[in-house]
């Protein structure tokens, strides 16, 4: 004979719950059968109420202990009932912890080799990279080309407007004014040839 008795282990939740609800479903069962035996003898009371009293109160006798039994069923599934409910509602309970519980450990996990220090340093890295990038991108948008002197280039575009208004001035002069090119060699009296032309009107235009 043991002198100590093991503790029993405690059933699961769900055990439990499917416990209660065919409890619950035999208790409905025998409700029924009660209730159909509560009108088989109120049938039985009715029958006899005049041609055999004896027989008709002993019916309502069986039919009042049947009823008692339907109201003791319910009382017990009432208690039934709310038994499930604050089973169910602890089991929902427990699993949101142990959901809780399990994502805190992850957290830990998970940053359990950070510091503030070294997230604070990475965001300098990040941004000092960053700045690098920029950098080199406005390097690189202001071209290779060579680099040319300013100065030289601001006189040559004002020879370059100079020239424009003196061949603006020649051709507003009238024709008249200019001296008129000869068509003819000089001393010859023969047509002068295109080359000739030409060089007579540079000799005309230097003097």
């Amino acid at each position: 004979m043991f002198l100590f008795s093991r503790k029993k282990k405690a059933p699961l939740a769900t055990e439990s719950i499917s416990k209660i609800r065919e409890s619950m479903e035999t208790l409905q069962k025998r409700q029924c059968y009660l209730e159909k035996k509560v009108e088989m003898e109120k049938e039985v009371a009715k029958k006899n109420a005049t041609k055999n009293k004896k027989a008709a109160i002993m019916a309502l006798k069986r039919k009042k202990q049947y009823e008692q039994q339907i109201e003791r069923l319910l009382g017990a599934q009432m208690t039934l009932e709310s038994q499930l409910m604050a089973i169910e509602g602890a089991n929902v309970n427990l699993e949101a912890l142990k959901a809780m519980q399990q994502g805190s450990r992850t957290m830990k996990t998970i940053t359990q080799g950070m510091t503030l220090n070294e997230v604070d340093d990475t965001m300098e890295d990040i941004q000092e990279q960053m700045d690098i990038v920029n950098e080199v991108g406005e390097a690189l948008s202001q071209g290779l080309g060579q680099q040319y002197d300013e100065d030289e280039l601001l006189d040559e575009l004002d020879t370059l407007e100079q020239e424009e208004l003196d061949q603006k001035l020649l051709t507003e002069l009238p024709s008249s004014s200019l001296p008129k090119v000869p068509t003819k060699a000089p001393g010859t009296g023969m047509e002068m040839t295109e080359e000739e032309k030409e060089l007579e009107a540079l000799t005309s235009s230097m003097q």
